[in-house]
């Protein structure tokens, strides 16, 4: 996700984490880590039953999130393109 301010916050599900979107009025779970409200009455909650998961927050590198930086570029990106990768397998 892109806050506002440009930072993006990075979710690790660990080995048990997951997102639930709900409404703002259902019971917390017990393995409830994180409450993010939305703007319709509704939250996104990060549980983690295991507490091997995570957010971070980080700034953006050329859009991507500087610690995921180094990954491969996603194909379905509108910056992926011929010459990327020609670019990219020259720099190999």
């Amino acid at each position: 996700f892109v806050l506002d301010d440009g930072t993006a916050m990075l979710a690790h599900l660990g080995m048990s984490g997951q997102f639930r979107v709900v409404d703002r009025e259902a019971p917390r779970h017990r393995h409830t880590r994180v409450v993010i409200g939305l703007g319709d009455d509704r939250d996104l909650r990060f549980l983690d039953q295991r507490t091997f998961g995570g957010l971070t927050l980080a700034p953006l590198v050329d859009d991507v999130p500087g610690p995921v930086a180094h990954i491969a570029p996603d194909p379905f990106e509108d910056s992926f393109g011929v010459d990327e990768v020609a670019r990219r397998l020259r720099a190999r």
